[in-house]
This record gives C-alpha cells, sequence and structure tokens, in this order.
C-alpha cells in the first residue's frame, strides 16, 4: 500500500527532504502566495523600514503593494475561515508585532533603544475586518519570532531564563537556524558574540548594540530565500502532531490543533481542516463535524404589547397567558428585565436632559466610581442622590443593584455602584453629552480644563466615533458652534483662593494665590450643547436604547463559537465569562434571565447573597469616623494631617469593596485577597480594625433605599454572621463547586405559544 503524502512529510529528516517530497507529488506552488508575502515583510522590514504601523488609536496594518493586499485580504478573512469550521480563532487577541518590525529598529537612527520601541508596536487587534493584525498573528510573528530568536535571547529575555532554561532555548534557536539553512560564516560569527560564553557581559552598550546588528546584516541576504524552509518546520510540527494521534485511529481536528498549532492551520489552509487532510492524502474522522455556521439566535425579549392580542387568538383569559409570560421569565410582571431597564434609561434620560439643560453639570452624575472629597468632607453625599427623583434612583438600585462575577458564576452579589452600571448599559451616548458639558463648565469655570473650545472635536473624537460606529452619530457643527461661541465669552478672570497656615509659633499666616482662570459665557455654551442634545434624542435616542438587541445577539453567537471551538459544553465559569458582562447590563447579573432571552439552557443555578447596604457613601462616611478619621484638606498647612487624611480616605473607599468581596467569598476575606498591601496604611491602622468597623456598619446601614412610595425600616435584619478571617498561615478555605445545572421555569403551555409572544416576529 503506497504511502500518502502526509506519512511521506512526516518521515522527511528536514525542510529540504520535506520540499522536495511535495515537489513531488505536485504541492510545490500551494503555498508560494504565502512565502512571499512573509518574504516580502520581512524583507522591508530588513532593509530599513518598519513594515508594522500602529495608529494612536491601536489600529495595526501593513505596508504592502496594492496587488499583495488584494490577496491577503481574502487569505486572512476570519468569516471566510469560521465558514469553513474555524471556530476556535480569536474574535480578537493581542498582536504584539514588535518582532516583524525589530530588524528596520536595528538599522534605524535608533538601534539602542530598538526592542523597547519594537515592545510598543503591540495592541488589541479584531482579527475579523482586520487582515492585516489576522496576517501578523497567523504568519509573520511566528516567522520573525524563529528568525530574531538570538535578539531575543540577548534582549527582552536576557536575565529572565534560568541557566538551564536558557541553554535549552539557544540550543533549540540554533537548531532552527541549522534547519533553515542561516548558519552561514557571517552568521556564525555574528552569533558568536551573542552565544553563551561569548564574552557578551564584558561588552559595553555600544558593543553589543553593534554585535545586534551585526546579525540583522548578517540575515539579510537569506530573508527571500528560507520562507519555504520555514513553512516546511511549520507544518512538520503540525503534521507529528496528527499522525501522533493518528496511532489510534483517525483523529478529529479537536484532537489535533492545540493552541500552538492553531495559526499555522490558519495562515496554510485558511483554517480549513479538510483541505489539510485533503493536503495530507487522509480521510476525516468518522466522527468529524465541521460546523460551518452558526445558529441565528432568536430573541425572547418582547412581550407586554403581545399578551392581549394572543390572548384573543388563542381564546384564553388574559390574565392566564400574562402569568405563563411572567412564569417564564421569572419574574412578579410580564415586562421582561430589559423592557424595565429600557424604560427606566428612558425616564432617567428625560431627568439627565432636564438636569444639563438648567444647571451647570454635576461631576458625579452619571455614577462616576470616585466621588472626589469636597472641602468639608471626605465622603459627600453624590450628586445623583441629592438631584434625581427617588423613585429613580431606587429603580435603578432595583435593576443594576446586583451582578455576576466570573470567577463566582453562582453568586448574584452586590454591585459597587448601580449608577455606573446602569450608564454603561445606556451606551455611549449618555457618557459623551455628560463629558461634553462637564468640558464647556471647566473651560469657563476653571480652574483649569484638559482641552480649549477649538480643540473639542479632537478632545472627543474617540466618544463621537464610537456612536457613528452604533449609528447614532453626533452633528458635528455642535463642535463648530462652539468655538466659534468663544468670541462671545468674557474676558479671563483669575480664581483667588485663600490659604492659611499655622506656624508652630502660634501665629497664622494668610496668603492668597491664583490656581486658574474664568470666564463669563457658559449659558451660552450650555444652550447650543442642549439644542444638539435634544435634537440627537430625537433621531437617536430610541435606536441608542434598542443596543440591547444586538448585545444578546453578539454574546448568543460567541457562546456558539466557544462551544464549537471546545467540541464540547463550556465549564460554567466559560460561559460566565463570556456571559457575565452582557448580563450585568440587562440582566442583574442574572444568567438565567439572560439564557431564557436567547433560547439557550442556563448552565447554573445562582444564589443572590446581599449585604452591602444601599448608601455606599454613608458606609464609608461611617468606617472613616469609626477609625477615629479626621479629614484635613491641603490648604491648611497641616501636611502630615493630610497625608494622613488622604491615606484614611483612599483605603476606606474600599469598605464597599471588602462587604463585596464577602458576598462572593462567603466570608471576610484576607488581606491577599483584599490586596491589602497595595494601600498606604495609616500608622496604628490593623487589617482586622478596618474589617470590624466595616461589618458594624454594614450592620448600622439599610439594604436597600427607603422612598415615598416604599418605605423601608430603618434598621435591616441582622445577617447571619460571616466566618472569621481565616488565619494568613493557614490553608484558605475550599470554595464551594457551583451548583449543578438547572433548567429555566418553563410554563405548561407548548413554547409556540411562548415564541409568539417573547418572539422578535
Amino acid at each position: 500500500m503506497t504511502d500518502s503524502l502526509g506519512r511521506t512529510l512526516a518521515a522527511a529528516t528536514g525542510p529540504d527532504a520535506f520540499l522536495a517530497a511535495e515537489r513531488a507529488d505536485g504541492q510545490a506552488g500551494r503555498f508560494a502566495p504565502f512565502e512571499e508575502l512573509a518574504a516580502t515583510v520581512m524583507t522591508t522590514s530588513f532593509t530599513g523600514t518598519a513594515p508594522v504601523e500602529l495608529s494612536a488609536d491601536g489600529h495595526l496594518s501593513l505596508r504592502l503593494p496594492p496587488s499583495t493586499r488584494t490577496a491577503m485580504n481574502g487569505w486572512f478573512d476570519l468569516a471566510r475561515q469560521q465558514a469553513k469550521g474555524a471556530w476556535w480563532l480569536p474574535e480578537s487577541t493581542v498582536v504584539k508585532a514588535g518582532p516583524v518590525n525589530l530588524p528596520a529598529y536595528y538599522t534605524g537612527n535608533n538601534p539602542r533603544w530598538a526592542a523597547n520601541i519594537a515592545a510598543m508596536v503591540s495592541a488589541r487587534s479584531p482579527l475579523a475586518g482586520n487582515s492585516d493584525a489576522f496576517a501578523c498573528w497567523a504568519l509573520l510573528i511566528p516567522y520573525a519570532t524563529d528568525l530574531l530568536a538570538p535578539l531575543a535571547l540577548r534582549g527582552p529575555q536576557a536575565g529572565a531564563l534560568e541557566p538551564t532554561a536558557a541553554g535549552a532555548a539557544w540550543a533549540d534557536a540554533e537548531a532552527r537556524y541549522r534547519a533553515l539553512g542561516l548558519l552561514t560564516a557571517p552568521v556564525e560569527t555574528a552569533l558568536a558574540r551573542l552565544r553563551p560564553g561569548g564574552g557578551w557581559s564584558r561588552l559595553t552598550t555600544d558593543q553589543q548594540i553593534t554585535a545586534r546588528q551585526a546579525l540583522v546584516h548578517a540575515l539579510t541576504p537569506a530573508i527571500d530565500t528560507i520562507t519555504a524552509r520555514w513553512r516546511a518546520t511549520q507544518l512538520a510540527v503540525l503534521l507529528q502532531r496528527y499522525y501522533l494521534k493518528a496511532k489510534t485511529g483517525r483523529p478529529t481536528a479537536r484532537a489535533v490543533l492545540t493552541k500552538a498549532l492553531q495559526p499555522t492551520l490558519a495562515a496554510f489552509f485558511d483554517g480549513d481542516w479538510l483541505a489539510f487532510l485533503d493536503y495530507l492524502g487522509e480521510q476525516p474522522a468518522d466522527d468529524e463535524q465541521i460546523v460551518t455556521a452558526l445558529p441565528t439566535a432568536r430573541l425572547y425579549v418582547r412581550a407586554s404589547a403581545k399578551v392581549e392580542q394572543i390572548a384573543a387568538q388563542q381564546k384564553l383569559p388574559v390574565e392566564q397567558v400574562a402569568s405563563m409570560v411572567a412564569s417564564y421569565l421569572g419574574s412578579d410582571e410580564i415586562r421582561s428585565p430589559i423592557e424595565q431597564r429600557v424604560t427606566v434609561l428612558r425616564h432617567y434620560w428625560e431627568t439627565f436632559d432636564a438636569l444639563h439643560a438648567a444647571q451647570p453639570p454635576l461631576f458625579e452624575l452619571v455614577g462616576n466610581p470616585w466621588i472626589p472629597p469636597d472641602e468639608d468632607e471626605a465622603f459627600p453625599t453624590p450628586v445623583y442622590e441629592r438631584v434625581l427623583p427617588p423613585q429613580l434612583l431606587a429603580e435603578t438600585e432595583k435593576l443594576w443593584g446586583s451582578e455576576c462575577h466570573p470567577r463566582y458564576p453562582d453568586r448574584l452579589v452586590s454591585a459597587l455602584l448601580p449608577q455606573a452600571s446602569m450608564a454603561e448599559a445606556f451606551g455611549p451616548a449618555l457618557t459623551f453629552w455628560h463629558e461634553i458639558a462637564l468640558s464647556t463648565w471647566y473651560i469657563c469655570e476653571g480652574p483649569y480644563a484638559r482641552s480649549d473650545l477649538h480643540g473639542l472635536a479632537d478632545y472627543h473624537a474617540r466618544r463621537t466615533n464610537a456612536l457613528k460606529a452604533t449609528g447614532t452619530p453626533v452633528d458635528l457643527s455642535l463642535f463648530t458652534e462652539l468655538a466659534d461661541a468663544e468670541q462671545r465669552l468674557g474676558p479671563p478672570q483669575d480664581i483667588q483662593r485663600p490659604i492659611k497656615m499655622d506656624h508652630p509659633d502660634g501665629y497664622t499666616i494668610t496668603a492668597t494665590t491664583t490656581v486658574g482662570q474664568r470666564r463669563d459665557g457658559f449659558p451660552l455654551l450650555r444652550d447650543i450643547i442642549t439644542r444638539h442634545r435634544r435634537a440627537w434624542a430625537r433621531q437617536h435616542l430610541e435606536t441608542a436604547l434598542g443596543s440591547w438587541e444586538g448585545q444578546l445577539q453578539e454574546v448568543s453567537r460567541e457562546l456558539n463559537r466557544a462551544a464549537n471551538g471546545r467540541g464540547k459544553p463550556l465549564t460554567v465559569k466559560q460561559f460566565a465569562r463570556i456571559a457575565a458582562p452582557v448580563a450585568n447590563r440587562w440582566f442583574g447579573g442574572d444568567l438565567a434571565a439572560l439564557c431564557a432571552a436567547i433560547g439557550e439552557k442556563t448552565p447554573v443555578q445562582q444564589e443572590r447573597i446581599h449585604l452591602l447596604p444601599y448608601d455606599r457613601t454613608a458606609l464609608c462616611r461611617h468606617v472613616f469616623h469609626a477609625l477615629g478619621g479626621r479629614y484635613v484638606t491641603n490648604t491648611g498647612g497641616d501636611v502630615p494631617g493630610f497625608q494622613r487624611s488622604w491615606a484614611m480616605t483612599r483605603l476606606v473607599a474600599q469598605a464597599p469593596r471588602l462587604i463585596q468581596l464577602e458576598e462572593l467569598l462567603g466570608r471576610t476575606p484576607t488581606e491577599k485577597e483584599f490586596r491589602a498591601p497595595s494601600y498606604t496604611w495609616p500608622e496604628g491602622l490593623t487589617y482586622p480594625a478596618y474589617t470590624a468597623a466595616t461589618q458594624q456598619a454594614r450592620l448600622d446601614l439599610p439594604l436597600t433605599r427607603t422612598t415615598e412610595a416604599e418605605q423601608e425600616p430603618a434598621t435591616q435584619p441582622t445577617p447571619p454572621p460571616l466566618p472569621p478571617t481565616p488565619a494568613n498561615t493557614s490553608t484558605p478555605t475550599p470554595q464551594q463547586p457551583p451548583s449543578p445545572p438547572a433548567p429555566p421555569v418553563q410554563p405548561e403551555r407548548r413554547r409556540g405559544l411562548l415564541d409568539r409572544l417573547l418572539g422578535r416576529n
């Protein structure tokens, strides 16, 4: 029986024999375009031009001739490869393209900083729609990394490896050079200075730079001749893995493709496992499954508007149909969790718009996670608590007051700042309109601003680009009108601030200092923004509030993609890692509610743990005073008092996080779990005293907000005591495994009726 090409290649003794076997089988030109692409890019780099460009917004691109780019866009197309079954490909990844540019940096004007500059050519890039990043990840970075391994061993990896590991790395690098035919006399001479034992440590910095440059110059003539050999070495590793797994039968793609081998299949076979088998001359495994498309998610969200209609069609009481919907949603009302949240977001926008139109913008209105101290106390009541309607605050706490953490998917715990979670659900529009109002306030009222009126378009470009990408663009004439209005502002006026310093001899020194400038005219700018904001809302608000639909579609797709890439169901933590961000925005972290909305089975039954009081600021204030905190500003001349006050304030601000950790762990966290060493601890304050003060404060405060419509008791029932903090020397208490999977609550009526009630159509 004649051996397949794959078995012949697996038995080849080196790249030359490997390539000869390919030529004999008529496969010589199959990989030529990929080899030419790698040679073109690396030749560009070795001749002094960096082929990879990284823009200020993190977009990665390659310098390529148009013909090469057209071909590359076809090869490195994520959607095309996924359609061939490559669901294991990452949607995005950190592309560290520095090795591709490194030769250009060593032959350029700053060879001393070549490795540092190369390390900066790194960004998290989506592979979808970015063939440049895809090609770098799958083809160019692996090639450049192998080619320049000695430079890495005498650069970023110098001193990072143990002697044994360093010796093995050098042996591997030289074996690879030997296989590629790179050990020419000039390369051997250059390597002699770089190898261990070559006197590297005795070289001056300039001599070390010269030695690295010598290797780059010695490699340059061979760059366009070795890409085929390098490709053969890459495929040889993939073949070895395949035939290792083939000893007991034909293996599946999932059994062969480790994470390290996935780029090879993507680079040379278009991510197509069947094309790889055809190249080998092998047959697919009997149980091989190639998924070429993911199912389209059907969303079960809109029900309230259809209850009466469906009840009439089915000749059922309205109350019975409403009860079925509520049972499916796991709620006491027929509005889905998303419908409830969209209603609150719409109400919030109306209040937000009225506040900004009537008064100066206030810093933490949309829920800034850090509430700055004022002149009188370290933890003032947040602005949103003072100006938003009580019912809106209560609804925000109810709908966004809990969240899921992927490491603890079986627990629903308190969100640290529900206002910030609500703002995240609203999306970039809320942040933009709040920030543009803040910008104009600081430009007019001082004491300083991060941009002037003429620079606002550039300063907010990231946010306006994000809004454009979501189909809710801002009319850029807003920035033109604001810039034109500058000539109507009042003249600059110095802002004076008094400073008092108490002298040890008993007298006080009072001085006045200029801390910035202000200009009359903020109402003029405010009214321009209000007009544009309301015009934007009339045209785009409902689209912005409908962003949940795309997010649900995307999370459904990503769950299916990840499961198909693994070839088996996701673990609970893997599921939560994908689903938690969307669940936190639109379902209060409830994974079962998210699964109900996208028609999936929930993988875990979550338990709601609620220990964190509603008023996080009051909690911090209680802890601050319980620990003997004394608030000292930076204007009174008491430097030691201010430093202690500042350290105490920063530490006490973490009290809500401490309680959230208690909810997650089921006990008081250890100092390490709390990351206590990362904070400055005032002299005399211990971690046990801090945790005791925090726990007492939470017992003294109510869990929920009291409103006129719903009066809560002044004090909360005492929750069960938490286990004590384990000693640092003991073994941490093992975590309980997640609860076994439990299906969502289903009504008794057939699913077809629910499809019509909850589905999109």
